[in-house]
């Protein structure tokens, strides 16, 4: 797992998908129309989405096999977490149709923080996650996900 500011996105890879994908999040606003929009065909492609926040612990903890998750906030904070996948106990198995599988929430989240603009995480196949965590109340939230092909990532 990665978590920096946006404008520190160049000092983990060199590799032009982690250009694409970081450059089309960081251009985008709160303003951001929401949907999908491809970058790169399926290879790299991300979603633009809103939604209200809720308890931590009533979130879904996903892992991602085929894709890295780039995840910045264009509006709103929420809070986040990460586990590491192999130390959790699945809920339900690999979906490989859908690129997902969930588990059971630990009785402590080893990582969590506050998610706001100008940050990003980026999510890798061991790192378990957790977002759309309220922080104090319930609120709204504008977000990018950017899905990056691991294999155009990590060799």
């Amino acid at each position: 797992m990665i978590l920096d500011h946006l404008d520190n996105w160049s000092a983990y890879f060199s590799l032009p998908a982690w250009r694409e994908a970081l450059e089309f999040a960081r251009g985008l606003g709160p303003d951001a129309a929401e949907g999908d929009y491809e970058i790169r065909g399926r290879d790299i492609w991300a979603r633009v989405f809103s939604y209200a926040t809720r308890p931590l612990p009533q979130g879904v903890l996903e892992a991602h096999r085929a894709y890295v998750d780039v995840q910045a906030v264009l509006a709103g904070e929420e809070v986040q977490a990460c586990c590491l996948a192999p130390e959790l106990t699945v809920q339900e198995a690999y979906d490989p149709a859908r690129d997902v599988e969930f588990f059971v929430h630990p009785a402590a989240y080893p990582a969590t923080w506050l998610a706001r603009p100008g940050l990003f995480a980026a999510f890798f196949p061991q790192d378990a996650h957790l977002t759309q965590g309220q922080v104090t109340a319930m609120a709204r939230v504008k977000k990018v996900v950017v899905k990056v092909n691991r294999a155009l990532l990590i060799p």
